[in-house]
């Protein structure tokens, strides 16, 4: 009976364990998926960028930007201003944003980027010829 109550023990452990990692991983990372093509070809339309919350943001970075009453976006930052305000551009734009965004509206930079955007278009290229 001991036995089998520090089994159940370990188990509830092992299974509170895993679901604080998700948590915290849910808290300090963020997936977001790419929607349009001002990012290409670094990010394709369904593109999963992995963003790291709250990082500070250098030039060259590509920041998740998010400003009330807009939707959120993924551009590169070409320049980060002593005040804080981060200048971003499309790697597919030909000039950079027009307005620099507040350095609040930074809500992380992308480390990481899972690529299935392009699969999912030649899904769909594929299901319209059926």
């Amino acid at each position: 009976m001991q036995q089998r109550l520090q089994g159940n023990l370990a188990s509830a452990a092992g299974i509170a364990l895993v679901g604080l990692l998700v948590w915290l991983a849910l808290c300090v990372w963020l997936p977001v998926r790419a929607s349009g093509a001002s990012m290409s070809p670094a990010l394709v339309p369904g593109d999963i960028a992995i963003v790291y919350r709250h990082a500070p943001v250098l030039n060259g970075d590509i920041a998740l930007i998010e400003l009330a009453g807009q939707p959120r976006f993924l551009h590169r930052v070409v320049c980060v201003s002593p005040d804080g305000t981060v200048q971003t551009k499309g790697d597919a734009n030909p000039i950079a944003d027009r307005a620099s965004s507040p350095g609040w509206a930074v809500s992380g930079r992308v480390v990481a980027v899972i690529p299935v955007g392009a699969w999912i278009q030649s899904w769909r290229q594929r299901a319209r010829v059926r």
